[in-house]
């Protein structure tokens, strides 16, 4: 078995060299587009590349991101992947906390895909707090699970799909024609994975100007362009808000640039205690085709014990 990456990067030199170094403990091969990065992000590539020839730079070409972009990369790559191997989506913010290969070979051969559930860390009032004390704490060789400690937990999708599922696959779609129309067996157990999608003032600021024309023009990104963004991600967090009840801004003027708008109060998030135990939300993530929770994992996930877990991982 092999596990083949779809690496889609665009401004990310902050943190692409943790990232790839943390996929080749058990990605075998990591296949990079560029899809028009100005901070160097392309160069790191290049020189990762030259120490790991694993990490492949396929190319560089400055077009408007869309997640179907990743099937370009496929269609280039395919006849290095045989029966029994897997592709995985392969962003550059995330870090997976269980071991992709150990938890791929527990899959039964009858299993066609395998969902991540997103652990999601955001820039909070003690990282601003932080930040304002020592900005040397947020700088791009400082690890990134040091940087960000306050999580939350709603999302989970498709990451993981068996190269015998994957054809055909679209060049218009960003997983294979099988696996969106739901014919392709999915394994009930998510694989946890952390995403660092805030991590410093400038790579905030950054992120919002290279992410702004997909949000606004609707080919991606358009949590990003969440009216009262700040506001309404921790009515979120809280769960006084669900995620389709959301208002979107239309147009640039309406969008907020300035990395305070990204701030959520560290009291509505999780605090990672680094001691391997993450509060997953069961309740709030997209059900698993086919999948049933059992009752102490919904019992587990409610409101009331993930208060609990949170004022005990900060004690």
């Amino acid at each position: 078995m092999r596990i083949h990456g779809l690496c889609l990067v665009k401004n990310e030199a902050d943190i692409l060299r943790q990232s790839l170094h943390a996929a080749r403990a058990w990605c075998d091969a990591v296949y990079v587009f560029d899809n028009g990065s100005t901070d160097g992000t392309w160069e790191l590539v290049q020189e990762l590349a030259r120490e790991d020839p694993a990490i492949v730079p396929w190319k560089q070409e400055a077009v408007p991101f869309h997640n179907n972009l990743r099937t370009q990369i496929y269609h280039a790559f395919a006849d290095r992947a045989q029966a029994g191997d897997w592709w995985v989506r392969l962003d550059a913010d995330e870090f997976y906390i269980d071991d992709p290969c150990e938890f791929l070979n527990r899959v039964p051969a009858s299993t066609g895909c395998v969902w991540f559930v997103v652990v999601s860390y955001y820039f909070s009032t003690e990282e601003a707090r932080r930040y304002h004390a020592d900005p040397g704490q947020f700088a791009d060789d400082v690890p990134i699970t040091e940087k960000c400690r306050h999580y939350f937990t709603h999302w989970s999708e498709v990451r993981f799909v068996r190269h015998e599922v994957t054809a055909p696959w679209d060049s218009l779609k960003a997983w294979p024609r099988k696996v969106i129309a739901g014919q392709v067996r999915a394994h009930p157990q998510r694989i946890r994975c952390r995403h660092f999608p805030y991590r410093s003032p400038a790579q905030i600021e950054r992120r919002l100007a290279t992410r702004a024309a997909g949000a606004l023009s609707g080919t991606g990104f358009r949590h990003e362009r969440v009216k009262n963004w700040r506001t309404s991600v921790e009515l979120l967090v809280t769960q006084q808000r669900r995620w389709p009840d959301f208002e979107f801004v239309s147009n640039e003027h309406e969008m907020e640039w300035g990395w305070e708008s990204r701030v959520i109060d560290a009291s509505h998030l999780v605090f990672d205690a680094h001691d391997g135990q993450f509060v997953l939300n069961e309740h709030l993530l997209p059900p698993i085709p086919g999948a049933r929770r059992s009752f102490p994992q919904r019992l587990i996930s409610n409101r009331f014990t993930r208060s609990i877990r949170r004022h005990l991982s900060r004690s």
